[in-house]
């Protein structure tokens, strides 16, 4: 599998680190790093024990979302078979540029588990969606205990920006992909568009994603979907909440969800594989609304990223060893088009 980069995704690339590079001084340039480093060493084991629980008990809910919603698209598959690519696209997101794991999991990996590209990137844009919702809701949560907190002016931006894609999402997930499902189709098939191959086959890839989408949205099975990720966000707030406590500072389940909500939002930045720079920002800016302590912030903000970055990055990455790599170059989705539309 061959990665061409363009000049326009190393330009995004060089921002991403100039962005990271920027936030990371605005964090530890607040900060005396030696101090720092006494905030960080209070952090006892069993919170770090507690934070892993809760990481691990949130990605099993992960990837039990995801296969509930390749069954929903009638999709037969093993939660098993789930497992390493789901945590190998976790990895990848981490150590890659331009959410690269996303890319292998929705047009990559569907041929090893026995499913559609457009089943799989249907199930990824509904998670996405979903989850955008469910942070929203921390946030909104984490802000009602805090009527008298000042957001950043950046941060008021990035929030009112991406209430207003979910928004639009939600809209289309729910109520749109239907029209535009058959506005897709119908350019496939009676437009001169259609004449021109990658187009059509382009165009009707759209629409079976589509198509795939409505499935998601209705039934018993979306209720099971909200539920798991109503479950997905508990726990990962309390990834943050075990670091909280864990350094003293008792701020309450409204106060996890505010950083959860603000530092994962803030991931949605351009920044450097990982997210480096701009999740310890919004952390750090969401702690300071919590408490007066720059450094505990800081360590909060370091301690709370390494937690999640690391054991998924190491739990991937070994999850690599057991994805077939033959078999990721299948391409089922070309057949399944030329047999609809031919």
């Amino acid at each position: 599998m061959t990665l061409q980069v363009s000049r326009g995704a190393l330009i995004k690339l060089g921002l991403g680190i100039i962005v990271t590079v920027t936030c990371l001084y605005f964090v530890l340039s607040s900060v005396k790093f030696d101090e720092l480093l006494r905030e960080l060493s209070r952090i006892q084991p069993s919170y770090i024990l507690a934070a892993l629980a809760s990481l691990s008990i949130g990605y099993a809910l992960r990837i039990t979302r995801w296969w509930v919603m390749l069954s929903a698209c009638a999709a037969q598959v093993a939660w098993r078979s789930c497992v390493s690519p789901y945590l190998a696209s976790i990895a990848l997101n981490n150590v890659l540029p331009f959410r690269a794991g996303d890319v292998i999991r929705a047009f990559a990996f569907p041929a090893a588990i026995g499913v559609s590209r457009a089943q799989s990137l249907a199930t990824l844009i509904f998670e996405r969606v979903l989850d955008l919702a469910f942070l929203l809701g921390l946030l909104t949560i984490g802000l009602i205990s805090l009527p008298d907190a000042v957001l950043p002016a950046w941060l008021q931006t990035a929030i009112q920006f991406v209430l207003g894609a979910t928004a639009l999402a939600l809209i289309i997930c729910f109520a749109g992909h239907s029209i535009l499902s058959r506005f897709l189709n119908d350019l496939a098939e009676k437009s001169a568009l259609g004449r021109i191959t990658p187009l059509r086959s382009l165009l009707s890839f759209g629409s079976m994603t589509l198509d795939e989408i409505g499935r998601l949205s209705r039934g018993g099975r979306f209720l099971e979907i909200i539920g798991l990720s109503a479950g997905i966000w508990v726990f990962e707030a309390g990834v943050f909440a075990s670091v909280l406590y864990g350094l003293g500072t008792d701020v309450g389940a409204a106060g996890a969800a505010l950083v959860t909500g603000m530092a994962t939002i803030a991931t949605l930045a351009p920044s450097s594989p990982g997210y480096f720079g701009p999740f310890h920002l919004a952390a750090f800016e969401s702690c300071k609304l919590l408490f007066d302590n720059t450094e505990r912030a800081a360590a909060i903000a370091v301690l709370s990223h390494a937690m999640i970055w690391l054991p998924m990055t190491l739990a991937g990455l070994i999850s690599l060893l057991f994805i077939r790599k033959r078999r990721w170059i299948a391409d089922p989705d070309i057949q399944t088009m030329e047999h609809t539309h031919d």
